[in-house]
């Protein structure tokens, strides 16, 4: 969960008097220990379908074949405020009113769509659309988080480490080529992400909490 400014601070000095360590060491930790990160691959919904992968809509596709549209935005919102979005609701809601394209995958409407219907429940509202890092980062920095697409697939972007320039990416289904392999996250620079295909962002949606 992302925590205020006000909250971040009081953490550091509290690390520091519990540590009696020098300010300046508490400043570049980061508590990846906390970081949660949910899978399409997870048992309690992989299996579910998740409209096609064909446009025939003759094969059909599951939350762990086709749905990182999906547990992108679990992931963004639960890193947001801690409120869960049950994967299997979010995938038929979007089946249901037309934000899963079969043959493509998920629209990038059902975003501002499932925030305007559930954001109350949720605490979420739709800021919009950027292609810029140095926008997504002032609105990391200002509390909020991100859904980015990249090549075939979509991760949430959801923190900003000023000390490397680093944005941290949760992956919902782990890869090698997107270095998220091991944890399912990665912190990597603008410049590491326009170097790799796999990480190469062309969209960013953003979201921030409604209250």
């Amino acid at each position: 969960m992302k925590r205020s400014i006000k909250e971040k601070v009081l953490a550091i000095v509290l690390c520091c008097v519990l540590n009696f360590i020098p300010i300046f060491t508490c400043l570049s930790v980061k508590a990846d220990a906390t970081i949660t990160v949910y899978s399409q691959t997870d048992s309690r919904w992989a299996n579910h379908q998740y409209g096609y992968k064909n446009t025939a809509g003759t094969q059909k596709a599951t939350i762990s074949s086709g749905g990182c549209g999906i547990l992108s935005y679990v992931n963004a919102v639960y890193y947001l405020n801690g409120k869960f979005i049950d994967p299997i609701y979010l995938a038929d809601w979007s089946v249901n009113h037309g934000y899963r394209i079969n043959g493509v995958g998920t629209s990038l409407n059902l975003y501002k769509a499932f925030a305007d219907s559930h954001g109350t429940k949720y605490n979420i509202s739709y800021v919009g659309t950027t292609t810029s890092y140095s926008d997504l980062k002032n609105h990391l920095n200002d509390g909020g988080v991100a859904i980015g697409r990249v090549p075939g697939h979509l991760m949430a972007v959801v923190d900003y480490n000023s000390s490397n320039k680093s944005f941290l990416i949760l992956d919902s289904y782990k890869s090698n080529n997107r270095y998220t392999s091991q944890n399912g996250y990665t912190w990597q620079t603008e410049d590491s992400c326009r170097g790799r295909e796999k990480l190469n962002f062309t969209t960013f949606i953003l979201l921030k909490n409604r209250l």
